[in-house]
């Protein structure tokens, strides 16, 4: 009876590629901080704010309740909502270009979003929702 082996000699190979195109990914990808926070109200654009300035405080007014946001020094964060789980709370500081914040019961969506030159420069060029 013939035993087959575990590993062909063509599998470490592959093992050795596969190391070598994660570790090539990993070194290549890169984050491009945002530049203005957007938010969404029931998928709707309701406003956009520059974030580089001084930090300010935003109420936005949605169907449970206004949301309390802080914009600026390149950052945004939810500081208060009328929510039950405060998940959006919780998120915390978002600083790079496609990071989010969703309020679900609020039906709010906070992303940030870098300039135009960003998609030139090599960066995402759509998001999928």
């Amino acid at each position: 009876m013939h035993k087959s082996a575990f590993f062909k000699p063509w599998d470490a190979l592959i093992l050795v590629l596969l190391g070598v195109l994660s570790i090539w990914g990993i070194l290549n990808f890169h984050f491009t901080l945002g530049n203005k926070a957007v938010v969404y109200l029931a998928n709707k654009k309701f406003a956009w704010y520059d974030i580089s300035g001084e930090k300010h405080q935003v109420e936005i007014p949605t169907k449970i309740g206004p949301i309390k946001i802080e914009i600026g020094a390149g950052a945004a964060r939810v500081i208060s909502s009328p929510c039950p789980n405060k998940i959006c709370v919780k998120t915390g500081i978002i600083r790079h270009s496609h990071e989010e914040i969703v309020c679900l019961p609020a039906q709010m969506l906070l992303v940030l979003e870098g300039d135009a030159s960003e998609q030139k420069a090599g960066g995402s060029d759509a998001i999928t929702y």
